[in-house]
């Protein structure tokens, strides 16, 4: 089982950000909290932080293990207070039932940490679909405009703009459009995120950094893959049958 005092280590590190002032919290030396932390990384079999020169951060895996810290340290404190009432005799239950109690906290981990995955993979292919609706849906817009747009794209390459120049245009105002919706995308993540939180603060509901650049990128790949064949149609528009057209 998971020792408590290495729990309440971990939970003054991650409260404090850092070893030296969790070390004041729990009254031992910086060297004994990291010795701590490392035993219990050990125990669970997953690095629980992030160790940078500016600060320290739980991993995925330490967001999940310090909501559980946090409730198990309080129910031993529960425990504790309780015990030390004058007068009380029987048994003290914390709650947990009995067919519970017999399986050890990292299994339950690892249990939880494939119901992740799965959901995970679950939201990957949905998001896949929602990219493939969302880039025809770019390049049928950009069909539309260049449709109505011939005779102004006639009148340019009439005046000496090369098909190259138009692509580069055509692939810009497709970018355009595709990152603002990302950007779109990103602000409803971020106030749904918000929401969540304020109705379940316990739940670490966070987005990584890397997550929202991935987006941003993703938003602008799409917008140049499907904005792609308009803008090549375009190019290839006769200038003079272009004029032409009414």
């Amino acid at each position: 089982m998971l020792d408590l005092e290495l729990l309440r280590s971990f939970v003054s590190v991650v409260d404090s950000g850092g070893f030296t002032r969790a070390g004041e919290r729990v009254h031992r030396t910086q060297s004994t909290v990291s010795q701590q932390i490392k035993r219990l990384e050990d125990d669970v079999g997953q690095p629980l932080l992030n160790r940078t020169a500016k600060d320290v951060t739980p991993t995925e895996a330490g967001e999940r293990l310090l909501s559980y810290a946090r409730r198990l340290l309080s129910l031993a404190e529960e425990a504790a207070d309780v015990m030390a009432r004058p007068g009380h005799e029987g048994a003290v239950r914390l709650g947990i039932p009995e067919d519970f109690a017999a399986y050890r906290l990292t299994k339950l981990l690892a249990t939880f940490s494939r119901v992740l995955a799965l959901l995970t993979a679950a939201l990957a292919g949905i998001a896949g679909i929602s990219l493939t609706v969302a880039g025809v849906g770019i390049m049928n817009v950009m069909l539309v405009s260049v449709s109505e747009r011939t005779r102004e794209i006639g009148l340019l390459k009439a005046l000496g703009v090369t098909g190259r120049q138009v692509v580069a245009a055509f692939l810009v105002e497709a970018a355009i459009l595709s990152t603002a919706g990302g950007l779109a995308g990103l602000g409803a993540a971020f106030g749904a995120t918000r929401l969540f939180r304020a109705l379940y603060p316990g739940f670490p509901a966070r987005a990584p950094d890397w997550a929202v650049g991935a987006a941003v990128g993703v938003s602008l790949a799409v917008g140049l893959l499907f904005g792609a064949l308009p803008a090549r149609r375009a190019s290839r528009l006769d200038p003079i049958a272009a004029l032409a057209r009414r």
